[in-house]
């Protein structure tokens, strides 16, 4: 129950611990998204890799 963020602060990976309940609304939303070709978790409209 863990992400794994690549690009965080001082260009360092990190894991960031998150609960369950975070987890089911990370898993209905990725429902609702669907597949997509980019490793990103949150997109834009157009299905891109929302910025910083």
């Amino acid at each position: 129950m863990e992400i794994r963020i690549t690009k965080g602060k001082g260009g360092r990976a990190r894991r960031v611990p998150f609960q369950q309940t975070c987890g089911k609304i990370i898993r209905k939303y990725l429902d609702v998204r669907g597949d997509l070709e980019t490793d990103a978790l949150f997109v834009n409209m157009e299905n891109e890799q929302i910025s910083t």
